[in-house]
C-alpha cells in the first residue's frame, strides 16, 4: 500500500504539471499566473493528503499495493453486479409475484452484499411456494433457507433454523446437510461429545468425496478442541471446591 500511495503522488504531481501548462498556454503567457500556481499549490497538497487519510483510514500495511487494489476492485465488481442484477429480479416479481425463481435470484443477491434478513425473506416465500406447488426441489430450497436463519443470527443455530431442518428431515429423513447443523447446533450449545458422536456417524455415510463432509470435519476439530479444553479445566476446579 505504501507504494500505492507514491504512486498516486506522481500522479498527482503529473497531472498538476499538465494543467499548469495547458492554462499558461491559453492565457499566452509562457508562466502560469498567480491562479494557477494557487490551483496547482492547492491539488498538489490535497489530493496526496486525502491519498494518505485513505491509506490510514483502510490500508493494509500486511497487504502488498498490487494484491490490496485487486481485491477492493473485486469486491466493488461484485457489489456492482448484485445491485445491478437486483432490478430486473424484481421487476420480474412485479409481473409474477410467484415466481418461486425469482424469489431465490434474490435471495441469492442479499446474500452478496451481507443482506441476510433480505435474504431470509425471499427464501422463505420461495419455500412457500415451493410447497404449494410440491416443487421437487422444496427440501434443497429449505436447507438454504436454514442456513440462510444461521447467517442471519451470526452463526448461532436458532431455534428458527433447526424448526426448518427438521421440516427438511421431515421430507428426506437422511438429509446430511439438516444432520450436519443439528450437530452443530448441539457442540454450539455445550453438549460437543453428542455432536461427535452424531458427526462420526454422518461421515461413515455418503460418497467418500462428498463436498458437506469438510464442512463436518471442520466442526468436528473444533468441537474436540472445546472438549480437550473443558476436560483440561475440570481437574483444576475439582481441586478448588475441595479447598
Amino acid at each position: 500500500m505504501t507504494m500505492l500511495y507514491i504512486l498516486m503522488a506522481f500522479l498527482t504531481a503529473g497531472v498538476c504539471i499538465k494543467l499548469v501548462h495547458v492554462l499558461a498556454h491559453e492565457r499566452g503567457s509562457p508562466r502560469a499566473g498567480r491562479e494557477d500556481r494557487f490551483l496547482a499549490a492547492v491539488v498538489v497538497l490535497v489530493l496526496p493528503a486525502a491519498a494518505l487519510a485513505l491509506y490510514l483510514l483502510l490500508g493494509r500495511p500486511d497487504m502488498r499495493g498490487q494484491q490490496a487494489i485487486f481485491d477492493v476492485t473485486s469486491e466493488l465488481s461484485m457489489r456492482q453486479a448484485a445491485l445491478l442484477a437486483r432490478r430486473p429480479m424484481s421487476v420480474l416479481l412485479e409481473k409474477n409475484p410467484d415466481d418461486i425463481g425469482a424469489h431465490l435470484a434474490l435471495a441469492e443477491i442479499n446474500r452478496r452484499i451481507a443482506r441476510y434478513d433480505e435474504e431470509v425473506k425471499f427464501l422463505s416465500r420461495a419455500v412457500a411456494l415451493a410447497q404449494a406447488t410440491e416443487d421437487p426441489f422444496l427440501r434443497h430450497y429449505a436447507v438454504t433457507l436454514g442456513q440462510a436463519k444461521i447467517r442471519e443470527n451470526g452463526g448461532v443455530v436458532s431455534d428458527d433454523a433447526l424448526a426448518v431442518f427438521a421440516f427438511v428431515r421431515g421430507i428426506y429423513p437422511q438429509e446430511p446437510l439438516s444432520r450436519h447443523y443439528e450437530a452443530l447446533a448441539l457442540a454450539q450449545r455445550g453438549d460437543p461429545a453428542a455432536a461427535l458422536a452424531l458427526w462420526q456417524q454422518l461421515l461413515s455415510e455418503g460418497p467418500a468425496r462428498a463436498y458437506w463432509k469438510d464442512m463436518v470435519r471442520k466442526e468436528m476439530n473444533t468441537a474436540r478442541n472445546a472438549l480437550r479444553k473443558a476436560q483440561a479445566e475440570k481437574p483444576s476446579s475439582t481441586r478448588e471446591n475441595s479447598e
